[in-house]
């Protein structure tokens, strides 16, 4: 059934030969609604449903972005699109409540969405905010073999962590960003790092003090 009304939900009645069936049906704001037995035993649905969903980014520059969809249990996937006027569509996808999406482009950088993925087509809007690139400094204390630290470095609690082992790096954040976050791999407490910032606010500099 085809082109139903926008509505939480609607009464479904079937008859048939010395049958008659009613039921209350759910209807979810994006996707299908779960497979309907009129009159058991039925032919067994699709066991596998698939999910599509479609993205659209607000914010960004015309061009390409990549997506990093956390799909729980089923794994990771990542694709790159090229955004366009009807967004881009990542097809062949399981159904899952606990889906999380990542979307980075040229010189922006979503917050994280959680989207739900029913069978059938979904829809989400992200909004891109501007990037700022920073460059970072490990400073250590003199030593004879000059042994580069290993440090992890994120832009905030729940951003992606990047681990380096080198006396300096590079990171993207967004641009209203005032300190990044890092932390020793010996240690396990995260520590705030200021940015110094460029009078325009698209690049930065960042200095950390190696245990």
């Amino acid at each position: 059934m085809d082109d139903l009304p926008e509505v939480p939900r609607v009464h479904v009645l079937a008859s048939g030969r010395g049958w008659h069936f009613e039921a209350d049906v759910e209807m979810p704001a994006h996707g299908d609604p779960p497979f309907l037995c009129f009159h058991p035993p039925c032919r067994d649905p699709d066991q596998d449903p698939k999910a599509e969903l479609e993205l659209s980014v607000r914010g960004s520059t015309p061009g390409s972005f990549a997506v990093v969809l956390d799909l729980g249990g089923h794994g990771i996937r990542r694709q790159g699109c090229a955004e366009s006027p009807t967004g881009c569509v990542l097809e062949n996808l399981p159904v899952t409540a606990a889906a999380e999406v990542r979307v980075s482009g040229r010189d922006c950088i979503a917050k994280p969405a959680r989207v739900v993925l029913n069978p059938g087509r979904n829809y989400l809007v992200v909004d891109c905010e501007r990037l700022k690139e920073i460059a970072g400094i490990v400073r250590a204390e003199p030593s004879e073999d000059l042994i580069a630290p290993r440090i992890a470095v994120r832009c905030a609690p729940d951003s992606l962590v990047h681990g380096f082992q080198a006396f300096s790096f590079s990171l993207d954040c967004p641009a209203n960003l005032a300190a990044i976050e890092y932390r020793h791999v010996s240690d396990r407490t995260w520590r705030p790092a200021p940015i110094r910032s460029s009078s325009d606010g698209t690049r930065g500099l960042v200095e950390i003090q190696s245990l």
